[in-house]
C-alpha cells in the first residue's frame, strides 16, 4: 500500500513538478530574481511532507553523517559549485560572444536584498528536496529491485535526476544547463555523503546568493 500511494506521489510531482520547467521558452524569461510570495510558500508546502516521508524511511535515503563531515562537505560543494561556475562561464565566453543567458535582476535596498535571501533559501530547499531526495530516493525505493543489477540501476537513476535538473535550466541558455549539470552531481553527492539535506542547501544558497553578490559588485565596477 505505501509503495502504491509512493508511485502515486512520485508521477504527480514527476510530470507536475519536474517536467514543466522542460518545456518553459527562452524568451519568456529576460531576467532572472528570485522573492519571496505564493511560489515560495509552496515550495515549502511541497517540501517539509517529502522531508518527513525521508525521516520515516519510506523513500531510500542514505545514513547521516557526523557535524564535522557535513561542514567539510558543505565547504567542499560550495567551492566546487563556484569553482564550476567560474570555468564554464570563462570557457563560453571564450568561445562564444553570442551566448544566451538571463541577466540577473539585482535588488535594491534591505529590503529587497532580505526578500531574495529569503526567497533564493527556499528555492534552494525546494530544488534540494526535489532533485536531491525525493526523485533519486522515490525512484530507488520503487524501481532498484534485482540486486544483481542493483549498482546499473541505481546509476541510470542518478544521471537521469541529474540530466532532468540540468535541462529544468534550459531556458537560461546552455551555459546554465552545464552549470546545472554539473552542480546537480555536486550537490547529490554532498546529500549522499553526509545523508542530510542541511549541507547541500547551505552550499545551495550561498553559491546563489554569490552569484548574485558578485554580479552587483561586477555592475557597480563598470
Amino acid at each position: 500500500m505505501k509503495k502504491n500511494l509512493l508511485l502515486a506521489q512520485f508521477l504527480v510531482i514527476f510530470f507536475f513538478l519536474a517536467v514543466p520547467p522542460l518545456l518553459k521558452n527562452s524568451e519568456a524569461q529576460k531576467s532572472v530574481t528570485i522573492r519571496f510570495g505564493l511560489t515560495s510558500l509552496l515550495s515549502l508546502a511541497i517540501a517539509v511532507p517529502i522531508l518527513q516521508e525521508k525521516k520515516r524511511r519510506i523513500i531510500s535515503a542514505p545514513e547521516k553523517k557526523d557535524a564535522r563531515t557535513k561542514a567539510i562537505m558543505t565547504a567542499l560543494s560550495f567551492f566546487a559549485l563556484l569553482l564550476t561556475a567560474l570555468i564554464i562561464i570563462f570557457f563560453a565566453r571564450l568561445f562564444s560572444s553570442k551566448t544566451k543567458s538571463a541577466a540577473p535582476q539585482i535588488p535594491k535596498g534591505a529590503f529587497e536584498w532580505l526578500n531574495f535571501a529569503t526567497g533564493t533559501l527556499l528555492a534552494a530547499l525546494y530544488e534540494e528536496v526535489i532533485y536531491r531526495v525525493f526523485l533519486p530516493g522515490a525512484a530507488e525505493t520503487l524501481f532498484v529491485k534485482d540486486k544483481k543489477r542493483e549498482r546499473f540501476h541505481l546509476l541510470i537513476i542518478e544521471g537521469a535526476v541529474i540530466a532532468l535538473f540540468a535541462l529544468s535550466h534550459r531556458y537560461l541558455g546552455i551555459p546554465a544547463v552545464l552549470n546545472a549539470l554539473a552542480g546537480g552531481a555536486i550537490l547529490r553527492v554532498c546529500y549522499k555523503k553526509t545523508g542530510s539535506i542541511i549541507p547541500s542547501l547551505a552550499s545551495h544558497s550561498l553559491y546563489n546568493l554569490s552569484a548574485i553578490i558578485f554580479t552587483a559588485i561586477a555592475l557597480s565596477l563598470s
